[in-house]
């Protein structure tokens, strides 16, 4: 019996977001041999047409940029052009892996939900007023209206998955499938020779990979690297992936290609992750693939992720991140990564489709 899979990926078109879809397509590349024998077949609707080179027999990529138009055009797409996909290509299951669902019963239907936001108490200075529209007030009115068409939830944390039990009344199933990093080593293209020379120093180098959200708890960081380097004579470089002014130890090296990431992270020492909230922190997982030492908001997802001899501090106060800092670079605490001490225990994406198949036989079963 010949299982079709309609994945809508339309709005996965930059930063983490594209790293998920990314990471999605390569684990279903890698398992073409168990769909095939599982006569499982998908259609993955995409925006950035660049994925296309994943389309293979048991696969198949479909450019559709017409959601990523306006808010109008997403609407319009997801109410009428879906159904009539789902009814030309005989779908059987639905999978989102863009944190809101559809309103149709005809079939079972999943729903990654990878987007902490609005799951998370943020002051008014640490998200801008447009996010707290966008997801605390317009997301969290969508999902709350169509959350129970989904037959299944899926988060990649159990925080997330106790997040959404006290915040929504949801009566289906959610699933926990924390994802594997996908060839982290392979990501070793070279690093643009600015950057090259910002790293070519013989100071502690700590990187944040980030974006300019507020969220991201830049500015916190940034001041407590100014205040320890003003007081200390050891001195540490922080470098943020962010355009910006640099200076002698910040520095703002701009958005680094996903290719060039595992070579980025084997010429830093430390990773430092002071982010207020998160549905995962892929760089939490990155960077101990690549053997960095970690200090971490002291915050659910970072304790779920990181190995246990990882510094944690108040990411709310600044000077809570310098005494990890300093704790870090006096040496007071070893951390010496072992990364079977704790053991991040990921799942591949490929396990949405075994989950999504197990259903379809079950249901299916005469």
């Amino acid at each position: 019996m010949e299982n079709y899979i309609l994945v809508n990926a339309t709005a996965l078109d930059s930063r983490g977001s594209l790293t998920v879809l990314r990471n999605f397509l390569v684990d279903i590349k890698t398992n073409e041999r168990f769909l095939d024998e599982s006569h499982i077949k998908l259609f993955v609707l995409v925006s950035v047409r660049e994925m296309e080179v994943f389309n293979s027999g048991c696969c198949n990529i479909i450019y559709r940029p017409f959601p990523k138009k306006s808010i109008f055009h997403k609407w319009y797409f997801e109410r009428y052009i879906l159904k009539s996909i789902i009814k030309e290509f005989n779908i059987s299951s639905y999978l989102s892996l863009q944190n809101i669902g559809i309103k149709i019963k005809d079939i079972m239907q999943y729903c990654l939900i990878h987007q902490a936001i609005p799951f998370t108490k943020l002051k008014k200075g640490d998200i801008e007023f447009k996010n707290i529209i966008k997801y605390s007030v317009l997301y969290s009115a969508m999902l709350k209206n169509q959350i129970n068409y989904n037959n299944t939830i899926i988060v990649q944390t159990n925080w997330m998955r106790d997040a959404l039990l006290s915040k929504y009344k949801y009566v289906g199933k959610i699933v926990v499938l924390p994802p594997v990093v996908s060839n982290i080593s392979k990501t070793n293209n070279s690093l643009p020779p600015i950057v090259e020379k910002d790293l070519t120093n013989n100071h502690v180098k700590f990187l944040y990979v980030t974006n300019i959200e507020k969220y991201k708890n830049n500015k916190r960081l940034i001041d407590a690297f100014q205040i320890y380097n003003s007081n200390n004579k050891r001195k540490a470089i922080l470098y943020l992936t962010i355009k910006g002014e640099s200076n002698e130890f910040i520095k703002c090296i701009g958005k680094i290609e996903h290719e060039s990431m595992f070579t980025l992270y084997k010429n830093v020492d430390v990773l430092i992750f002071p982010s207020l909230t998160e549905s995962l922190g892929l760089p939490l997982i990155e960077a101990q693939e690549a053997g960095l030492d970690i200090i971490a908001a002291d915050l659910p997802y970072a304790h779920e992720l990181c190995p246990e001899k990882t510094i944690y501090f108040n990411p709310y106060d600044v000077q809570s991140i310098i005494t990890s800092i300093e704790s870090y670079m006096s040496e007071l605490r070893a951390i010496e990564q072992n990364l079977n001490t704790k053991g991040y225990n990921g799942k591949g994406y490929i396990d949405y489709i075994k989950l999504i198949h197990e259903d379809f036989l079950s249901h299916n079963m005469v």
